[in-house]
């Protein structure tokens, strides 16, 4: 790339840092939607990228083994009474009733969020300038927002028969089935209502580690710049 190019493509790659990150919050979308596409230019894809980077890093971060089990923000507990029930669950994992119902619950899981990146970037693509703007000047979460009004409903469809699947071939479903009938406590829950159960709280594990990801996007503008600057000279 020759030396006027690369100069242009760095003002470039750092005036859509300060658009992306500096817009002043409360900045009325409409006013920010004139605002940001005259001062990208083409390199609306950077934007997406930096966007579709962070949830990326949030869905490798959980997909991988132990994921969910590991953070304490998405670790999912047993539903109901069960759920302060950790002296009952310590006997009836001993004496084989539930055999780690809680990690095959959060296994389950961390399996089903392999469906949830193609959901994310299909957002991603589909973003318009509007949506940009609210981004930019919505401050904390409104990317997090965005991807919750945009893929939430395709994302918990797509990832249902998933966690059904995995809790079936971890013996999750049988051991609760068990555990119901063998405890006094008032679950109410049939299997279908425990893979609802798991689904949910999976759904909501993903938007709270990509809302982690975008505090820290938003924390660090230096880091972002980079980032756009690398995919702009990437294209």
């Amino acid at each position: 790339m020759a030396h006027g190019n690369r100069r242009r493509v760095a003002l470039l790659g750092l005036g859509l840092a300060v658009v992306a990150l500096g817009l002043p919050a409360g900045l009325p979308a409409a006013r920010a939607a004139e605002v940001a596409p005259a001062a990208l230019g083409g390199a609306g894809d950077a934007v997406k990228e930096l966007i579709g980077g962070a949830s990326d890093a949030a869905l490798d971060r959980l997909g991988k083994s132990g994921g969910f089990w590991n953070d304490p923000l998405a670790r999912i507990a047993l539903p109901g009474p069960l759920k302060k029930a950790d002296k009952l669950l310590k006997y009836t994992d001993k004496v084989g009733l539930t055999d780690g119902l809680k990690r095959s619950l959060n296994t389950a899981a961390e399996r089903a969020t392999a469906v949830a990146k193609p959901v994310f970037r299909k957002a991603v693509d589909d973003m318009s300038w509007q949506d940009a703007a609210g981004i930019l000047t919505g401050g904390d979460g409104a990317a997090t927002q965005y991807f919750r009004d945009s893929a939430g409903d395709t994302l918990r469809g797509k990832m249902r028969p998933l966690v059904d699947k995995a809790l079936r071939d971890a013996g999750a479903t049988r051991q609760f089935a068990k555990l119901t009938r063998s405890v006094p406590l008032p679950l109410g829950m049939t299997d279908a209502d425990l893979t609802n159960y798991v689904t949910d709280k999976a759904t909501d594990g993903i938007f709270q580690a990509m809302a982690a990801e975008e505090k820290a996007l938003r924390a660090d503008p230096v880091k972002a710049g980079k980032a756009l600057l690398k995919a702009l000279t990437n294209q």
